[in-house]
């Protein structure tokens, strides 16, 4: 299926790993490996799948895999201060420069994401809502979680994400309540059965014991 035009994907990938990697790690987790590739290069091909253009937001000093495959690097512009932080310097980036209309967002721990759920959650974005209006961002609820980083989004929201950095917090799912009591229209939350995922889609790599679940979900869904 053609690329979306206009559409600018993001993947994060700053953090250390550091519950992963105790002792550190200069790759993070875009360095782990699942079935001879990269987490970051599992994510960047499904992300460029549906995006005219990807790019990468790591930390300074910071490596990456060489099979990540062709994308632009942001640096963040306050390392250690959390993927909402990292999500800001990525809108960034795109206002700034090719002024795509929409983005797509992935953590780089997210190794078994498929085309199939950004291309929806693109779909979803550019659906009107009860008040004819569009949302600016779509997250989907998974198991009861607010997926916030893997979702899709307008970059008019920097300001919204700017001004919850200002207070002071930057957890992004109290973002996202913060907009649902203001402006409800802002953000659309789609039903986890709703979501095309698949066994494992959404299922982050943050332990020891998660790798040692990755194989098994992979296989599950067919190997890839």
């Amino acid at each position: 299926m053609p690329v979306v035009t206009g559409c600018v994907g993001i993947v994060l990938a700053g953090g250390h790993g550091q519950r992963l990697f105790p002792g550190g790690n200069p790759q993070g987790k875009a360095g782990v490996e699942s079935a001879g590739r990269s987490f970051l290069a599992c994510v960047r091909e499904a992300l460029a799948a549906v995006a005219e253009r990807v790019i990468v937001v790591t930390g300074p000093g910071m490596t990456l895999p060489a099979d990540g495959g062709p994308l632009t690097v942001v640096h963040d512009t306050r390392p250690a201060a959390g993927p909402l932080a990292a999500l800001a310097d990525g809108l960034a980036w795109v206002v700034a420069g090719p002024g795509a209309e929409t983005v797509v967002v992935a953590a780089v721990d997210l190794p078994l994401i498929t085309p199939a759920v950004p291309r929806w959650l693109l779909r979803r974005l550019a659906e009107p809502g009860a008040t004819g209006a569009c949302p600016d961002w779509v997250v989907p609820v998974v198991d009861g979680h607010r997926q916030v980083l893997l979702s899709a989004l307008r970059p008019t929201l920097l300001p919204h994400v700017r001004a919850y950095l200002a207070t002071g917090r930057r957890d992004p799912r109290g973002l996202v309540e913060r907009l649902l009591a203001t402006d409800p229209a802002v953000v659309r939350l789609v039903a986890g059965d709703e979501v095309p995922a698949g066994d494992g889609q959404f299922f982050d790599i943050d332990r020891p014991e998660d790798l040692r679940r990755l194989d098994g979900l992979r296989s599950r869904q067919g190997g890839i």
